[in-house]
């Protein structure tokens, strides 16, 4: 199978959750995509010796030839399951990355389960439910936040419920004033902390990931990328990300992404012309911020220092 052929069995898919950049499908619905992927997948996770259990998610690539199996041990017990392992196979150059996140206080969380299931999954009704329950609480009006266990539970606690053991809403007891008053101060960094390491970013990335931009939702093309760190690291956390540079990566794709990040790039062209002239290109293949959020991340000025936003 060749790239071509998968990217239209993939945009035929009739079921799954659907992102710009994937579509996601339980083990069990497999069967609904067409033949050839579910050969592939099987093919896949058999050559990674994934046996029964190992994995129970697939996502589907739309714009790169690259197949990840997932695994959320908890999928069928838990209202909103964690992910404890990725594989994501590169199907043009055989290449496998592998992320834990078994032993992480931070892993990602995964919403919407009927979305993942056939139609006619006895399951699907109690999906439904779990889902509507979230709504109803207000827990996806942001969804850019919500896709790491901490900034969950934190927004499910100031949101004034809890999870019971199978991981269901219940309403809490709002708390006297004094409870507020003897709690610890809440260290944004903390708060905001993905399930990756930002110690291994750039300062650019970084502010990005305090932010939350990095939740698997959103693709990433690193503009200028270097010899690639940026690109690594966040590939290895299951972040759909692209990376170019004309020395180090030319045979990198440059391809339309939601977020586009210059980071040290400019800085660097001494010709007028030709800085504007990568801005531009830079910001032609950006299709997710608006004004609103540069201004957002730039106004906190704890990368940027003083930022003129007119």
């Amino acid at each position: 199978m060749d790239f071509p052929q998968f990217r239209n069995l993939v945009a035929e898919l009739r079921l799954g959750k659907r992102l710009p950049d994937a579509v996601y499908l339980h083990q069990s619905a497999i069967v609904t995509a067409s033949p050839e992927l579910a050969v592939l997948t099987e093919r896949v996770a058999t050559t990674l010796k994934l046996g029964l259990g190992a994995w129970n998610v697939a996502k589907f690539f739309r714009r790169d030839f690259k197949l990840t199996l997932l695994n959320y041990p908890d999928f069928d017990t838990y209202a909103y399951p964690a992910l404890a392992q990725s594989h994501t196979v590169n199907l043009e150059t055989l290449a496998v990355r592998t992320a834990e996140y078994s032993t992480s206080d931070n892993p990602p969380i995964l919403h919407r389960k009927e979305a993942f299931v056939a139609e006619d999954d006895p399951r699907r009704a109690l999906f439904e439910a779990i889902t509507q329950e979230g709504e109803a609480a207000g827990l996806y009006e942001n969804p850019r936040s919500i896709g790491f266990k901490r900034n969950w539970e934190k927004l499910i606690r100031i949101k004034g419920y809890s999870l019971d053991v199978g991981g269901r809403l219940q309403l809490q007891e709002i708390p006297d004033s004094k409870h507020f008053s003897d709690a610890a101060p809440c260290n944004d960094i903390q708060c905001h902390k993905t399930a990756i390491d930002r110690n291994k970013l750039s300062a650019p990335m970084q502010v990005l990931a305090r932010h939350g931009y990095f939740d698997g939702t959103h693709s990433v093309l690193d503009y200028g990328c270097g010899k690639g760190d940026d690109v690594r690291e966040l590939e290895a956390h299951g972040v759909n990300v692209y990376g170019w540079n004309p020395t180090h990566r030319p045979e990198g794709k440059v391809a339309t992404s939601d977020i586009v990040n210059l980071g040290y790039v400019l800085n660097v062209i001494e010709n007028t012309k030709e800085r504007a002239e990568t801005l531009r290109r830079a910001y032609h293949h950006a299709q997710f911020l608006s004004k609103s959020d540069i201004v957002h991340i730039l106004g906190q000025q704890d990368f940027f220092g003083d930022v003129n936003c007119n």
